[in-house]
């Protein structure tokens, strides 16, 4: 497949995204904290919304050679098929501790159970949080 400048986009917008994670941490941490967690939710995606081939292969090599230092841990929710066939043929390319800050997770009790586990309580958007307690601050 011909990359796209969608493709382009994609990459394109991950890394401001990357970039204003980076530096909204260390502004609230003043500086004693670079690390982020990046969790990419394909849960509600259609195969029309998700980004191609192309675009993940080279989103997984920036995100190595640019953001080592600065990703602690990505999370995969629900991820598609295709990213099991780049993982597949990319992984045995991909740098070691690159592979270690990668976590892929199904099923909406695994994901709250490992999310919890990673991320504290405090730092949960609400949606991640259990639906009992959304519905409470409602009333």
């Amino acid at each position: 497949k011909e990359y796209t400048t969608t493709d382009d986009s994609f990459v394109k917008i991950i890394c401001y995204f990357m970039e204003r994670a980076i530096a909204c941490t260390e502004r609230k941490s003043l500086g004693t904290e670079e690390k982020i967690v990046a969790v990419f939710d394909f849960s509600k995606s259609d195969s029309g919304c998700r980004p191609s081939t192309n675009a993940l292969k080279d989103l997984l090599f920036v995100l190595q050679s640019h953001y080592p230092e600065y990703l602690h841990m990505l999370i995969v929710l629900e991820p598609p098929s295709i990213i099991a066939w780049i993982k597949t043929l990319l992984w045995p390319f991909v740098d070691p501790v690159t592979k270690e800050k990668f976590r892929f997770y199904s099923g909406e009790e695994e994901t709250k159970r490992e999310l919890m586990s990673v991320i504290k309580d405090t730092k949960l958007i609400s949606f991640l949080l259990d639906e009992r307690e959304e519905t409470n601050t409602e009333s």
